[in-house]
């Protein structure tokens, strides 16, 4: 039977069913401009993740020339939450 991997899960294939923790930007776009993505869809690429840590207040611009026009990315420490087959039970 095959697993699904999530987004996460895929970043590198020799992690999978090991525990892990991922530094994410949280996504947004300068509204003057165009965007070339959806960053509410690149964002929900966490959606299902357990957050430890979240620091920064300002969304990295996916479609401006410096990504946090102030120099305060906002950033998510995410793990995957495990499930009745990650967890050992005796």
């Amino acid at each position: 039977m095959s697993k699904k991997r999530g987004p996460i899960e895929r970043l590198h294939p020799g992690l999978w069913g090991l525990t892990l923790v991922v530094l994410v930007p949280v996504w947004g776009v300068d509204a003057r401009r165009e965007a070339p993505a959806d960053p509410d869809a690149m964002n929900a690429t966490t959606s299902g993740k357990r957050t430890l840590a979240e620091f920064g207040s300002d969304p990295v611009l996916i479609n401006y020339d410096s990504p946090t026009a102030w120099g305060d990315p906002r950033l998510l420490i995410v793990a995957p939450v495990p499930s009745l087959s990650m967890v050992n039970i005796r």
